[in-house]
């Protein structure tokens, strides 16, 4: 019998009802199910929107351009024998 479940903390939700009693042992083999892409976009919808009303975003990326734009010297070698 194979039936879809949500793990909540320690406890797996079944979905729909198996017609057990309550109280009986059983075996279960955990499967994980691949996301639909839609669930997988929805996802990276909710995670990209997570910044929207940071206020500390504008600082963050000002930080970011600033060292982008830093000039850092480096010594550079011709010599082709090394």
């Amino acid at each position: 019998m194979y039936l879809p479940g949500i793990i909540k903390g320690k406890q797996i939700e079944l979905i729909h009802p198996t017609g057990l009693p309550d109280g009986m042992t059983i075996l279960v083999k955990i499967q994980l199910v691949k996301p639909t892409y839609q669930e997988q976009q929805t996802l990276v919808d909710e995670l990209c929107g997570v910044w929207e009303n940071d206020s500390n975003l504008a600082h963050i990326f000002a930080e970011l351009d600033q060292q982008r734009h830093q000039s850092v010297s480096r010594e550079i070698t011709f010599d082709l024998s090394s």
